[in-house]
């Protein structure tokens, strides 16, 4: 017998042929799906394993399984642990692991538990913070300003380390919160000068105030094997993908590098300048709620004298010396007057130094130096 075959009407084919071509590509979807679902679970599984081991982490003995343990608890946002982290950081001593090379899994261990610290956004004790501070100021001052009020004392501490960016950044919040004896700390930092040209004409040009130039692009790589970590630095520079950390005279930023285990990097770290003398008066004209040049005046006052013989110099001397007196005393008085000075921080004396600029055509006969002189603020 002869098999027989089944011929279907053209149109019956056709149809046929579409639902055959529409279940393999449902199919073909449906495994996708399945696929893309399964991966899902396998990596959010993997990321709760990940997440349940970060304290276990925290507390071993390896510095590289601390630094994953404090990566995973800012990865997965488990803000319990940032107390934890504060402690440990705290107990392998800040200060000592700041002095290691780059390429030591000490240094890197601190910065990573550092870069947690920041990102779990989480207040920290007092007594952690202070041995943060000790080997990382510029990281301590961004979790001090979190919480800026609680922290006073620990912000004004930080000032102690002149010329850094972090010193600008605690001044702003002191400022801010007009802050107990900062008005009077800045008095007692200040420069006071009375400067005095002396020339054919009767004038001159003023002098500049003192500054510096702070900064440096590091090269560093993250050892194989440590998690991604992010390093910080502050700056006055400000950019889209920098965050503000201290608002004030001089706005501060937060600058966060990622860097990559195994890649060496140059950081992006551009030098940057500031006068300090000039945020001094700057702080204390807003304490004072007066004009920055009012300050000036009193900080470092400017005397023009015609050059006629020395006792017309000495008269000239005593009378800026008698101005700048009474410079200082309106600057206490406005100070006073705002909350921002206590009466008994009136009972001292600022030293002045007599600065003699020699600019006449004939110099046979010699200026005289003069010896600092002390000036009262009542």
């Amino acid at each position: 017998m002869q098999g027989r075959s089944t011929v279907f009407p053209p149109e019956r084919s056709n149809v046929l042929r579409r639902s055959y071509t529409n279940f393999v590509g449902d199919l073909a979807a449906s495994i996708l799906v399945l696929v893309v679902l399964g991966g899902a679970q396998a990596r959010g599984s993997y990321d709760d394993r990940a997440c349940s081991r970060a304290a276990d982490l925290l507390k071993s003995e390896s510095l590289r399984d601390k630094a994953w343990g404090a990566h995973w608890a800012a990865d997965c946002q488990i803000t319990a642990l940032a107390g934890d982290i504060g402690a440990e950081l705290a107990r392998l001593r800040p200060d000592q692991l700041a002095r290691l090379v780059w390429d030591s899994e000490g240094f890197w261990v601190a910065r990573a538990m550092l870069d947690a610290l920041i990102q779990l956004r989480q207040p920290l004790p007092a007594p952690v913070l202070e041995a943060i501070a000790r080997g990382y100021p510029a990281e301590a001052s961004i979790l001090m300003l979190r919480n800026a009020p609680e922290n006073q004392l620990l912000l004004a501490a930080l000032r102690s380390r002149p010329g850094p960016v972090e010193w600008i950044a605690a001044s702003n919040a002191l400022a801010r919160m007009r802050a107990p004896k900062f008005a009077a700390t800045l008095l007692s930092e200040l420069d006071f000068t009375d400067w005095v040209f002396v020339s054919d004409t009767g004038e001159a040009l003023a002098g500049g105030m003192a500054g510096s130039i702070l900064g440096g692009s590091p090269t560093m790589r993250v050892p194989s094997g440590f998690p991604p970590i992010g390093v910080y630095r502050l700056t006055t520079q400000a950019a889209p993908d920098k965050e503000m950390v201290s608002d004030g005279e001089m706005p501060v930023y937060m600058q966060r590098t990622l860097l990559e285990p195994g890649v060496e990097r140059t950081l992006p770290w551009p030098a940057e300048g500031h006068c300090w003398q000039c945020l001094r008066i700057a702080y204390l004209a807003e304490l004072g709620h007066v004009s920055k040049p009012e300050v000036e005046h009193a900080v470092e006052p400017h005397t023009w004298v015609k050059w006629t013989n020395l006792l017309q110099v000495s008269a000239a001397i005593t009378q800026a010396l008698g101005d700048q007196q009474n410079a200082l005393r309106q600057l206490a008085r406005a100070l006073t007057g705002a909350g921002a000075l206590a009466p008994a921080e009136l009972d001292t004396s600022l030293p002045v130094e007599l600065k003699i600029n020699d600019q006449r055509s004939d110099r046979s006969a010699p200026l005289p130096s003069y010896p600092p002189v002390r000036l009262g603020l009542r």
